[in-house]
């Protein structure tokens, strides 16, 4: 109960940061932090989605630092480690044992010499499943696959990375489209109201004829119907 606890209070700990707009940088280091907390021995990483180039980037992680240098413009692919395999099939890749997974070829030297020997890896995508945002990956010093418990885990670490990174989407889109009507409004005003300053004044409108009452006019004179 206790864990429990724990683990909620770490959750709602980056909930508040996410509310706060703190860094993102900040941010996926606590969904990091957090995530190693509830696992021993645990080391992740949140991979983000460059797509022009179709790779992934570290962001956040407390892998090795020369592990961490090769996780810089990782292509996204059915066979490349087990990020670009997540990110590529877009499911949960778990790799047991890094030194007998063939699509390591390139890493798995990298790996041992940093004591790495297992990997999960999950995609992280946009709401409503439309597109790819990036990884997240939990590494073991020591083959396995996960329990059910660590995928709800990663689950959870996950959904948090999504909402943090399209926030920040969200708010950068804002930003370019204030900066852009701003330009308009000040280079181009008559491409902002092309309308108003070429549209004609609407034509007016007549009255309606006033003989409501009346059935007869002679020589000036009215004549009113009699009651």
């Amino acid at each position: 109960m206790k864990a429990t606890w724990k683990a909620l209070e770490a959750q709602q700990a980056i909930q508040d940061l996410i509310a706060q707009d703190a860094p993102l940088e900040d941010t996926l280091a606590g969904i990091c932090q957090m995530i190693e907390q509830q696992s021993t021995g645990a080391l992740s990483s949140i991979m983000l989605c460059d797509t022009k180039t179709q790779t992934l980037s570290l962001a956040a992680g407390n892998l090795p630092t020369a592990f961490k240098e090769c996780l810089q413009s990782i292509p996204i692919g059915p066979e490349v480690g087990s990020c670009g395999r997540a990110a590529y099939w877009q499911k949960l890749v778990v790799t047991e044992d890094i030194q007998q997974d063939t699509c390591w070829e390139g890493y798995r030297a990298l790996a041992s010499a940093s004591g790495l020997r297992a990997c999960w890896s999950y995609p992280v995508l946009s709401k409503g499943q439309h597109h790819l945002l990036g990884t997240f990956a939990i590494y073991y010093p020591f083959p396995g696959p996960p329990s059910p418990v660590e995928i709800e885990q990663i689950k959870r670490a996950v959904g948090l990375v999504a909402l943090a990174v399209e926030r920040r989407q969200d708010h950068r889109t804002l930003r370019e489209n204030r900066q852009r009507y701003r330009s308009l409004f000040t280079h181009h005003p008559d491409v902002v109201f092309p309308s108003i300053l070429t549209e004609p004044s609407p034509a007016p409108t007549r009255p309606p004829p006033l003989s409501v009452g009346i059935t007869k006019m002679k020589s000036g004179a009215v004549t009113m119907p009699s009651s």
